[in-house]
């Protein structure tokens, strides 16, 4: 799923389990930082991820940390679809 946070850049959600969440992303974020945005598939559903570690991949940034703000409805929509 993909994420745009607040300075622009954009993202992709990569995996989450539980309240841990793999993010590649445009932009580098520093262990420690709340990271804010908004799912690019429901504007209206904010993403808060505060950063545990950052390291480069290609030409992208591989961020994993917390969903600081993880609620039912945020959880449904990063689940996985499941089958039939």
């Amino acid at each position: 799923m993909q994420v745009i946070w607040k300075t622009g850049k954009k993202a992709e959600i990569v995996s989450v389990e539980g309240e841990r969440v793999t993010v590649r992303s445009e932009a580098a974020y520093a262990p420690g930082a709340p990271v804010e945005g908004v799912l690019v598939a429901h504007p209206s559903q904010g993403v808060i991820v505060k950063v545990h570690g950052c390291r480069k991949e290609g030409e992208a940034y591989v961020i994993t940390g917390r969903l600081v703000n993880l609620t039912r409805e945020l959880k449904a929509l990063l689940a996985p679809p499941t089958e039939g």
